[in-house]
């Protein structure tokens, strides 16, 4: 019996050093496979990753690193067998969220975005917390100008990474497509307070700086006539939640452009006009009883009632601005303020979104 016993055991033995070993190689295969792939060796990569499927055939992530390597060279109908196979043989595996991305991209990219879409809806049912599936069915549904489709994706992806620039961007530049001037200059606004330097910000900034500045109504020449912008040529078929907030600026502006004429009034930089009036619609904002339900409720305009309450506002302006080496004002205000823009760095960087 004892020799018995001492056979199994060695048996139990040899069995589990092999099996650690062609796991280990496996590992070791996949791991020179995505070496080839970064060098952009992909044949020999898929080389790499078949074998190592053939030493353990439970791994997802052979299969995920093999279609894309396919992906890269364009072998796209190998590429969704692949993802296909993935998705079928290990339903539960959380690899899969990479693999249903790469299968929609390839779908995209042959010309068949309304699949990827399908797809997209498939993982974020398996994944909802994933904030990039919403993101990228956010892009898909964008480029097929399907706005209301992607705004909802990209509030969703937003929501669930309040830090991710992307998602705020392109928010507000379908919400300008609408025509929502506030929903556009909230979104906008965020953007620009995650990525206030680069390209987009070089672009946005500009923009965002007019939108908030022609809200209130404008003198007309020399005469006494004032230009209220009312947005007929709005897109959007939903409730602007933000229409009496849009002409109580505009009147506003009536307004102080009479009362201008009357006493005299210190000239206003564009960037203090910009903080007086971001910070007026942000009062007015928090000063509606009945909010409504939806992203900017629950998401953007917590965030920008702080920000106000805790006189932040100028500090945003100043930084968003920060990038633009030109204007000899933001670095003088910049110098004169350092303790105020530190506390609004740390109000940004630590809101907690709930």
């Amino acid at each position: 019996m004892k020799i018995k016993n001492l056979i199994s055991l060695l048996l139990t033995l040899v069995i589990s050093i092999t099996t650690f070993g062609q796991t280990s190689t496996a590992k070791d295969l996949i791991r020179e496979g995505i070496t080839f792939h970064d060098a952009g060796q992909y044949k020999k990569a898929i080389k790499k990753y078949k074998k190592a499927f053939e030493i353990d055939s439970t791994n997802v992530l052979v299969l995920y690193e093999m279609g894309y390597s396919s992906y890269m060279l364009k072998d796209y109908d190998g590429t969704i067998l692949l993802c296909k196979k993935a998705i079928h043989r290990f339903p539960d595996s959380k690899t899969l969220k990479q693999v249903f991305t790469l299968y929609a991209n390839t779908l995209d990219v042959t010309g068949k975005p309304r699949e990827a879409m399908d797809v997209y809806d498939q993982a974020i049912s398996k994944f909802p917390s994933h904030y990039m599936l919403h993101f990228n069915k956010a892009i898909t549904a964008y480029n097929l100008k399907d706005y209301y489709e992607a705004r909802v994706a990209f509030q969703a992806s937003a929501k669930l990474n309040p830090r991710h620039a992307s998602s705020v961007y392109y928010l507000g530049i379908i919400e300008d497509i609408f025509g929502n001037k506030i929903s556009a200059i909230l979104a906008l606004s965020r953007f620009m307070i995650l990525e206030p330097e680069g390209d987009r910000a070089q672009k946005i900034l500009p923009f965002l700086t007019k939108q908030v500045n022609k809200l209130p109504a404008k003198k007309t020449g020399n005469s006494n006539t004032f230009t209220l912008e009312i947005n007929n040529s709005r897109l959007d078929t939903m409730p602007n939640e933000f229409q009496s907030i849009e002409m109580s600026m505009s009147l506003l502006g009536v307004l102080g452009n009479a009362l201008s004429g009357i006493e005299k009034k210190q000239k206003k930089t564009e960037l203090q006009d910009f903080s007086s009036n971001f910070k007026t619609i942000i009062e007015m904002i928090d000063g509606i009883e009945k909010k409504t339900e939806g992203f900017n409720s629950e998401y953007l305009i917590p965030f920008f009632t702080q920000l106000e309450k805790k006189n932040h506002t100028t500090s945003f302006t100043y930084h968003i601005n920060s990038f633009e080496n030109k204007i000899k004002e933001v670095k003088k205000w910049i110098k004169n303020n350092d303790e105020d823009l530190k506390k609004y760095y740390s109000f940004a960087g630590n809101y907690s979104f709930k």
